[in-house]
């Protein structure tokens, strides 16, 4: 039986259809598009092999519904479309290269070609584990605020101290600080030898 000039339309239409989030889960998601709301559909992910990623689409997030022979129920979720309730981060911004992630709890990942510049900032705490070793190859590391260290520390060349150095023991050129003894002492006023 062949289709009508009227069901040819509504396939047609179906094909791509712009919608919006209304439910989500593992993988799948359901769209509202004008008076229709799908099944559970896949959403497109950039990587579903080796290398996986995890980046749901969220409730209210606009898509693009991709629709096999204009039917609805074979569809395919295509993230994302920009929207006045969510739009574009940084906007006023006009750097075509800048790529930047903004997150629901205000944290932001940006990268800036132009100036080489990585920066990421409204996070609350920040984990790296690594099962051989980490370097940081740059001329200046700098750290503001406290730096507490769990291990031990190797310094290849000199640590220079703007105020106070605390510790419980030290050893400095083989003499141990606070517990060594020093030679030539005598009662009055004169200066110990050098520690021993």
């Amino acid at each position: 039986m062949r289709p009508t000039l009227i069901e040819l339309q509504r396939l047609i239409d179906n094909l791509l259809r712009v919608g919006t989030v209304t439910a989500v889960r593992s993988g799948q998601c359901r769209v509202k598009t004008g008076e229709l709301e799908t099944n559970w559909r896949p959403y497109l992910v950039p990587r579903a092999g080796n290398t996986r990623v995890r980046q749901r689409p969220t409730l209210g997030e606009q898509v693009l519904l991709l629709s096999v022979s204009g039917d609805l129920r074979n569809a395919y979720v295509l993230p994302s479309i920009n929207q006045a309730q969510m739009s574009e981060p940084l906007p006023e911004d006009e750097d075509p290269d800048l790529d930047l992630i903004e997150y629901p709890d205000g944290a932001v990942l940006a990268y800036r070609p132009s100036t080489g510049e990585l920066h990421a900032s409204g996070i609350k705490s920040a984990h790296l584990t690594a099962s051989v070793s980490v370097t940081l190859d740059t001329p200046l590391t700098e750290c503001t605020q406290d730096l507490k260290v769990g291990g031990g520390i190797e310094c290849v060349q000199g640590v220079t101290v703007g105020t106070e150095l605390t510790a419980s023991s030290a050893t400095i050129g083989g003499i141990a600080f606070g517990s060594h003894s020093h030679g030539g002492v005598e009662n009055g006023p004169g200066s110990t030898g050098g520690p021993q």
